[in-house]
């Protein structure tokens, strides 16, 4: 079969998926064989030529039969139309029981990475990105990569990553208030004054198992905006609430939500004897307008801070005392 060059831009998202592959140990190249289980659409013969490239698949060869010793690659793919041309696009691919993922926008027969890379089922521990094979793209310069572009929500479905390393040994200095209550560890809840968090339908267990997905719920006693993070082993810090989904973090005294609010993201507990680690934050509403910025951050994907303490110093050194802080810790078994 002959077919002509695509200049659509999937031999780069084909090529920017293969080489976050070639980083796992299991698939090295030299250790194994992949073959994409059905070679079907564009995407599918992009994603073959870049196996091929970096040695998966012996040359000539694209079939499983004239694969010795061989694991099959399957493709998924989700597509979002975003206005003006643009359209974001998600695309997994599964080998066994890890999948890796991630999300791409088309613009003008150019495409841009949207997101982090999301992993499941493997350690994502020194995996590196190389978004400059982006770059080669005329009119498309650095500062674009990984920009966030506002989408409806309808249909986009994204898993914030959470995995593999879900945990961090880390500790967050408190607020003076509430150094108290983190001395409570018959509790699974951060609760004093206006703001509690918890785990949700836990009742009295602190702990998760391995696999298990994890909730937790944010309760407010008075009128605020609400900010949640989580950090990782690696002391990646993502922003949790508000996200993409739920972008009104506006809470009312006496509301509640639950984390994740929606169906399109969530977060599970991957590693044994870690705790995964949260923290929320309440702002008086008459406050909001002296967060500048530096505030507005991307969601559900690592943030440039080191950690969930520099986030809680960067709001107190604007709100003082005025903020309200709590962490928790989820211990997971």
């Amino acid at each position: 079969m002959t077919r002509e060059k695509s200049n659509d831009g999937l031999n780069l998202v084909a090529a920017d998926l293969v080489g976050v592959v070639k980083q796992i140990k299991q698939f090295r190249p030299d250790v194994t064989q992949l073959h994409v289980q059905s070679v079907e659409s564009s995407f599918d013969h992009h994603l073959a030529d870049a196996l091929e490239s970096a040695g998966y698949i012996p040359k000539g060869s694209r079939t499983s039969e004239s694969l010795p010793v061989n694991t099959s690659v399957s493709v998924q793919q989700t597509y979002q139309t975003a206005g003006q041309g643009a359209q974001e696009r998600t695309y997994q691919i599964e080998i066994g029981t890890v999948k890796i993922k991630r999300n791409y926008a088309f613009i003008n027969n150019q495409v841009i990475p949207r997101s982090n890379i999301f992993l499941k089922g493997t350690d994502a521990s020194g995996i590196k990105l190389n978004d400059e094979l982006f770059y080669q793209q005329n009119g498309i310069a650095s500062h674009d990569i990984g920009t966030p572009v506002n989408l409806p929500t309808s249909g986009f479905t994204r898993e914030a990553q959470l995995d593999p390393e879900a945990s961090s040994t880390q500790t967050m200095k408190p607020p003076e208030s509430s150094a108290q209550q983190e001395q409570r560890p018959a509790s699974n809840q951060s609760s004093l004054g206006a703001l509690t968090i918890q785990a949700h339908n836990k009742g009295a267990s602190e702990s998760y198992k391995v696999g298990e997905d994890i909730s937790i719920q944010i309760r407010t006693e008075h009128d605020a905006h609400v900010y949640c993070y989580y950090e990782d082993a690696k002391g990646d810090v993502v922003l949790l609430f508000p996200n993409r989904y739920h972008p009104d973090n506006a809470m009312r005294a006496g509301d509640s939500i639950v984390l994740p609010e929606s169906d399109n993201w969530l977060m599970t507990a991957t590693r044994a004897n870690k705790s995964e680690q949260y923290l929320c934050l309440s702002v008086p509403p008459n406050l909001t307008t002296q967060l500048t910025n530096q505030f507005s951050q991307p969601d559900l994907q690592p943030l440039p801070v080191d950690n969930l303490l520099q986030v809680y110093d960067l709001f107190h050194a604007v709100l003082g005392e005025d903020l309200i802080a709590k962490k928790i810790s989820l211990s997971v078994h």
